[in-house]
């Protein structure tokens, strides 16, 4: 996948998952992180059965200030572990 279709389908889930603010709320996160597997072609199994306090977790060491999470930061992220990845 190029970086520009990888940047859309993330930006689109992204959308989706967001509230009217434009923010992913701490709620919201667990659906949208797997989502983002799954278009990414990988087994969302190990996700779904995380708990939701390990989820909160993540939120907050993902970037989450308080309880909602920025495009930029989550495009930061995903950027970055893309790159990381060598992918």
């Amino acid at each position: 996948m190029t970086d520009a279709a990888y940047h859309r389908v993330c930006r689109d889930i992204f959308d989706s998952a967001s509230n009217k603010q434009g923010v992913l709320e701490v709620d919201s996160f667990k659906p949208f992180m797997i989502n983002i597997a799954k278009a990414a072609g990988e087994d969302p199994k190990l996700m779904e059965a995380t708990k939701d306090a390990e989820w909160k977790i993540l939120f907050s060491k993902f970037g989450g200030q308080g309880c909602e999470l920025s495009w930029d930061v989550a495009w930061s992220a995903f950027k970055s572990n893309r790159t990381s990845a060598g992918v």
